[in-house]
């Protein structure tokens, strides 16, 4: 009997050990603004690309984790408490694409400038993950080697940054490149992230509001 909203804050999980708890808090914090972004919590949708389910999954991202094909729910839909648990392996799945081998000590690179991990979680990583549900882990990889190479960050290197200063050259970096995997990271891609945490906020401001009641989590 949990609206949609409620069963997400208090079911939602990212079930991956090799993800750091700290960082595990700043997602899901915010994370409760995909599927306010991605279908306003109408798991009906279908979008252009295929997408299904209230968080906008792709098939072979959904049967890659086991679960049955779209079409074998006939005219229905997954069940919602079958939607939320697959984000959250989906987004555990997304910090391992990120973390490759050659991407790990780029990584590291830029954790080092924060003043602590907590800064490096919530302002850089959380909304990398983000950015990466919509425009693709690879993407992301690409975008934060670019700015690794681009001359903003040697003008920033060694200097600690805050809040979400660093991201958003990560993000300004790709958007300004017009070739490679980073062709496609386009206007809407600098934006996503964004309206994520605008969404979370307002479901967190709106949470047990009378507006959501109606949404069931059946």
């Amino acid at each position: 009997g949990l609206s949609r909203l409620e069963y997400l804050r208090t079911h939602f999980h990212i079930p991956n050990d090799r993800m750091p708890f700290r960082l595990k808090d700043a997602v899901e914090d915010i994370a409760l603004g995909i599927p306010g972004e991605e279908s306003r919590f109408d798991d009906t949708v279908v979008s252009s690309a295929d997408a299904h389910t209230a968080f906008q999954i792709l098939p072979e991202t959904w049967e890659a984790m086991g679960y049955p094909p779209f079409e074998s729910f006939g005219d229905s839909v997954p069940p919602y408490q079958m939607q939320v648990e697959a984000f959250g392996r989906h987004l555990g799945n997304i910090y391992d694409e990120i973390h490759t081998a050659e991407m790990i000590p780029k990584l590291e690179q830029i954790r080092k400038q924060f003043k602590n991990d907590d800064d490096y979680f919530t302002y850089f990583m959380a909304p990398l993950m983000v950015n990466a549900y919509n425009t693709g882990a690879g993407t992301m990889r690409a975008a934060v080697s670019a700015f690794l190479e681009d001359p903003v960050y040697f003008d920033m290197k060694g200097v600690t940054v805050e809040v979400y200063y660093l991201f958003d050259w990560v993000s300004t970096v790709a958007y300004e490149a017009d070739d490679g995997p980073l062709a496609r990271y386009q206007e809407w891609s600098r934006q996503y992230t964004i309206s994520v945490m605008a969404n979370a906020k307002v479901l967190k401001e709106e949470f047990g509001n009378d507006s959501y009641d109606s949404a069931q989590a059946e």
